[in-house]
């Protein structure tokens, strides 16, 4: 996918989403979050399956989530 709001990033994500005026909208907001932030979310794995028969597709992650500021951190899956 390339680095975050990089053209490759957003070339992956209009080719996905090229039909939902929103979606492409908000690719528009699109800020890079620095290394040095206090509060983080990081994506460890990204797995994008689709089924042509239901015409659906399913996105599921493994995140890791920092927050220096309250020193919380935690690991999640969806």
């Amino acid at each position: 996918m390339g680095y975050q709001c990089s053209d490759q990033h957003f070339g992956f994500l209009k080719n996905w989403f090229s039909k939902d005026a929103k979606a492409l909208k908000e690719l528009e907001k699109c800020r890079t979050m620095p290394y040095t932030a206090t509060v983080q979310t990081t994506f460890n794995e990204i797995t994008i399956r689709t089924d042509q028969e239901n015409k659906t597709i399913s996105i599921h992650f493994n995140a890791y989530g920092l927050n220096l500021r309250e020193s919380k951190n935690g690991a999640g899956r969806k």
